[in-house]
Parts: structure tokens; C-alpha cells; sequence
């Protein structure tokens, strides 16, 4: 919990939206299906998740079914993947993965709950890394060098085209 509390507070201090000029996020409602994070100025969704281990092939996410059923309508959040540091509480890397940046075939079922699990039965996915190209996975920040809010920008800008592509 504590490294949640501290990703999500630095989240809301520093990203900002790559799809607009706003240099600010803002929370999303509690309990908001998916979304962390919405944009004041375009309402871009957005979602974190964070690890103190490096994310280099799979990000773990919530219900599978869920998932599919938000890259089928179109209601995927944009995704900021977080690495820090968890002795020295920084941030070595983040990317950004585009919402429409998600094809189905990147979505792996996991296995459900045991039976003995308080939510037995419950599917969750992962999201594999090699399935996104990754000229659609943009680089914030790269071994703790920060990339300026023009380039992001500017490579979101260049990946938009991909929104008018079914996701299957």
C-alpha cells in the first residue's frame, strides 16, 4: 500500500497529458473501473501501474474479460507504465502506451483464482509487451533522463493514425 500511495502521489505531481498541452493529470473518482487519472482539459483517461522490478514483457492488469470488452469499445485508458526505485523512492523509467495503441492478440488470459482464493474463480490478463510495436511504447523517462513534454507529444502526435485501426 505504501508503494501505491507514493506512485500515485508522484503520478499526480508530475505527468502530464500527452494528448493535449495540459501539464497536469487528476485523479479519477475512487473506484473508477480502469482509470487513475483524467486529463482537465481533453478528459484523456489514464491509467498506472508500477513495479519496483524493471517492465520489460508483461504488465500485470485486472479482469481479462474486462479488458477485452474496453479495447472492443474503444474505452482502453491510455497506459503509463512506472518503474522506481523502491530504497531511494525514484523513478527510473516510465513509458507510455497510447490507448489505441492496444491490440487484442497483447491481452493473456491468466489462469482463475483457486477455489480457495477469496475470489475464486476470477480472471485476470496480463498484458504482453512484445505484442504492442514498440515504436507505441514512448519513453518518458529512459535510466532516470527525462524526456521533455514537447517529445512526448510530439510521438503521440505520430502514433494518433493508429486510432482509426480496428484492434483486432
Amino acid at each position: 500500500q505504501r508503494a501505491r500511495v507514493a506512485t500515485e502521489s508522484w503520478a499526480e505531481s508530475n505527468l502530464f497529458c500527452p494528448n493535449c498541452t495540459s501539464n497536469r493529470l487528476t485523479r479519477a473518482r475512487t473506484n473508477t473501473p480502469a482509470i487513475d487519472y483524467v486529463c482537465p482539459n481533453c478528459d484523456a483517461p489514464f491509467q498506472l501501474k508500477s513495479a519496483s522490478r524493471p517492465i520489460v514483457s508483461r504488465i500485470m492488469d485486472a479482469a481479462y474479460s474486462a479488458m477485452l470488452a474496453a479495447i472492443r469499445a474503444d474505452r482502453t485508458p491510455n497506459l503509463f507504465a512506472l518503474h522506481y526505485d523502491a530504497y531511494e523512492w525514484i523513478a527510473c523509467n516510465l513509458f507510455l502506451i497510447p490507448r489505441f495503441a492496444f491490440p487484442l492478440s497483447a491481452i493473456h488470459r491468466r489462469k482463475p483464482l483457486a477455489p480457495t482464493a477469496r475470489r475464486a474463480g476470477w480472471v485476470g490478463c496480463d498484458i504482453l509487451l512484445d505484442r504492442i510495436p514498440t515504436d507505441a511504447r514512448i519513453l518518458i523517462i529512459n535510466n532516470g533522463a527525462v524526456e521533455s513534454a514537447r517529445s512526448v507529444r510530439r510521438q503521440y502526435g505520430l502514433l494518433r493514425p493508429l486510432a482509426k485501426i480496428k484492434p483486432n
